[in-house]
């Protein structure tokens, strides 16, 4: 049933969406400034930046653990909810999905850190929208890491890149409307 796999397809990459926003709330925590040194140590490749300077080891770092502990209120979750058990596909196993965010955690951070490299590569400025990859990069790289533990079928694959493509861009529509975002995209 199409409900059951847009369900699933959020609640499986929830993690990868918190380990995206995770770095940004971080960045304003007191006491975490001290690590806010880009991750590519100001290098450069072809004569532009790696990754700049909003790739820092605070976000990566902050973003990995902070998806990881999400997977964690997930299963408590799972455990007390007949609703979410109710989605939640038998061919997924239960088992290996506390682990399995932390591998999607991980791949977001390291999918959005591709994604910036790109970007430099390309000329594209930092915080300018590459569409559709910005809206992508994440959910891909969590995907990719993940298939080291679990291989779902090709439909789930596509149908959790399409619902989190949608989510990005309402959260990007809101956030231009609330002045939060210059850009929609």
């Amino acid at each position: 049933m199409l409900v059951h796999e847009i369900l699933f397809a959020l609640w499986l990459f929830w993690s990868a969406g918190v380990a995206t926003l995770i770095p940004v709330l971080a960045a304003h925590a007191p006491g975490m400034r001290a690590w806010s040194a880009p991750m590519d140590g100001g290098k450069t490749w072809r004569g532009r930046r790696i990754l700049g300077d909003h790739k820092t080891w605070r976000g990566f770092l902050a973003g990995w653990i902070g998806g990881s502990l999400w997977g964690l209120v997930q299963v408590a979750i799972y455990n007390h909810s007949t609703f979410v058990q109710n989605f939640y596909p038998e061919s997924f196993p239960v088992d290996k999905f506390l682990v399995t965010t932390v591998l999607i955690s991980l791949g977001a951070v390291v999918g959005d850190a591709v994604g910036s490299f790109c970007k430099r590569q390309l000329d594209i400025p930092s915080g300018k929208s590459w569409f559709p990859y910005d809206q992508l990069d994440f959910i891909l790289g969590g995907i990719i890491l993940s298939l080291i533990l679990v291989r779902l079928h090709l439909s789930q694959y596509l149908v959790i890149i399409g619902v989190w493509l949608g989510v990005h861009l309402l959260f990007g529509v809101l956030g231009y409307l609330t002045h939060l975002k210059e850009e929609i995209i």
